[in-house]
């Protein structure tokens, strides 16, 4: 296996506009537009000699511009490069925006101009974005989460949306019916997201009215609620967030056991869960004479969930480094012992017996490649956690067992039977899974936990639901700081288009540089 010690990059978040091409469309919640022109950088790669020869290039570049660049990022003096991204709304009103880099790398969809830098809420519009954009998840249009009926569900989307809306509709005709098919007009909803997102609402709503849904619900119920259980006096839970826990709604009983419902299809780039959340799952099959066998089965993730538990920031990954034969308890030992070095940045515990030869080679071969100051109880900690990482996730069924345990606990798999016929959706009906398939693919992850200078959190799990991946994880470094305000107001929205057309600031207005550009 490579070597750790050679994948130093950034974690890279998704490139966006470097992947767009001309001609490709943004759309914001109130329906404005704009179209991609093109992303240029420059230089084309790599960096400006100086702070100035790139602000030279910014005048220059802003002369013969019609209107303000806008600058999602403040400038750094590590920024010696930049690049800009043109759009244009339908009135054909011309729109520039700026993000300073540190340099420009040869393959240029490696330069992160991400859409999420786009200001005004403007998201891809791209069939995969009409339906994440299309504000139908719990969460948006839910105001009671926690505590619902199905009475209380339908009045909150008739209350959301309004009552001679689209969706008001429908959900008015899905509550006056007992039996599927349903047929609801289509109106100006869209098709994706309906069948996932907006029947997300539905799905435990027709369980608990105890409408006919395939499948073996009642199985997953007889096994966790009791023989002969029943779901009909359940309250249903929603998450108060896009993703963070590991359903998408939650059946509660009189007696306060729970039975969580997955949706199918519904993605959201995985969950982060703690080791308490896969803790809870194995403990369900453990109260179960079903559920027990299977936890025998996969005793093996006992030492890794202990070692997780609790505030263990430090703890966690030492623990399982041991557990694994990576490291000794005399290494662990020595490694807590760094938290005595000072913390100044470049503090250097090489050659001063504080470590053993095998620490000292792994953090010396980080700090070759790294060659900037670090705090090292921080930057040995980094090292020890990766690596961890790497050896649960490429070599143990640590995470196999994770994802088996998590299927079979109390989580049902929900899918939602829906087509388009003509200008009606017709939902034929849900089917129940049980056990799941949901959980698709589980990773223990640092999500940046850990870097150089500093730290933050523990090690958690990633999650995957219905057939996502996560990608390899990078060696983390120390996270990105939050990118400041554009320096010119960024408004193509339909609202501000003529304010900004007749109050344009000129192109003699200080940029974020505080240097005067020059006047076209």
């Amino acid at each position: 296996m490579r070597d750790i010690l050679d994948t130093l990059d950034m974690v890279q978040e998704g490139v966006g506009l470097a992947r767009r091409k001309p001609g490709e469309t943004f759309k914001n919640p109130q329906g404005d537009e704009l179209v991609f022109q093109g992303l240029d950088f420059y230089p084309n790669q790599g960096k400006f000699a100086s702070a100035e020869d790139m602000q030279l290039q910014i005048d220059n570049l802003s002369s013969t511009l019609p209107r303000p660049i806008a600058w999602v990022n403040q400038p750094k003096p590590i920024h010696l490069a930049f690049g800009i991204a043109r759009f244009q709304a339908l009135d054909g009103q011309e729109y520039y925006l700026g993000k300073y880099f540190d340099n420009i790398r040869a393959n240029r969809n490696d330069n992160n101009f991400a859409h999420s830098d786009i200001p005004g809420g403007f998201k891809y519009n791209s069939q995969q974005g009409a339906k994440e954009n299309a504000g139908y998840k719990p969460y948006q249009v839910l105001t009671q989460l926690k505590g619902n009926t199905p009475d209380s569900i339908i009045s909150q989307i008739i209350q959301h949306f309004g009552a001679e809306s689209d969706e008001g509709i429908a959900a008015q005709i899905f509550a006056n019916s007992a039996d599927f098919p349903i047929t609801v007009p289509k109106g100006n909803m869209d098709f994706n997201a309906f069948r996932v997102y907006f029947m997300e609402m539905l799905q435990p709503a027709a369980i608990v009215r105890g409408m006919p849904v395939s499948g073996n619900l009642q199985e997953c119920v007889d096994i966790f609620f009791g023989a002969g259980g029943t779901v009909t006096d359940c309250v249903i839970n929603f998450n108060d967030t896009q993703g963070g826990a590991l359903s998408d709604s939650e059946l509660v009983n009189p007696q306060g056991k729970s039975l969580k419902i997955s949706t199918k299809d519904a993605v959201g780039g995985g969950v982060k869960a703690s080791a308490q959340n896969l803790i809870n799952a194995f403990q369900e099959l453990q109260d179960t004479p079903q559920g027990a066998k299977l936890a025998k089965k996969h005793k093996e993730i006992i030492p890794v969930l202990t070692a997780l538990r609790g505030n263990t920031h430090y703890s966690g990954p030492l623990k399982i480094a041991e557990n694994y034969g990576l490291i000794t308890s005399k290494e662990v030992d020595q490694i807590m012992n760094l938290k005595n070095l000072r913390l100044d940045l470049g503090a250097n515990p090489i050659g001063q017996k504080i470590l053993s030869a095998k620490l000292e080679k792994m953090y010396q071969a980080y700090i070759d490649n790294w060659k900037k100051p670090v705090v090292p109880i921080h930057t040995m900690m980094l090292i020890i956690a990766y690596r961890v990482t790497r050896y649960v996730n490429d070599n143990t069924n640590f995470l196999s067992a994770a994802a088996d345990i998590l299927n079979h606990s109390a989580l049902v798999q929900v899918e939602s039977l829906v087509e388009q016929r003509g200008e009606n959706f017709i939902i034929k009906g849900m089917s129940a899974h049980w056990p799941s398939t949901a959980v698709s693919n589980v990773k223990l992850s640092t999500e940046k936990a850990y870097w150089t200078t500093g730290a933050q959190g523990n090690m958690t799990f990633k999650i995957n639901y219905n057939g996502e991946t996560s990608p390899e994880e990078a060696e983390p470094s120390a996270p990105a700081a939050p990118a400041g305000e554009p320096s010119v107001e960024f408004t193509p929205a339909r609202s501000n288009i003529k304010a900004a057309a007749t109050k344009e600031k000129p192109l003699g207005t200080k940029n974020t540089l505080g240097r005067e550009r020059r006047k076209s």
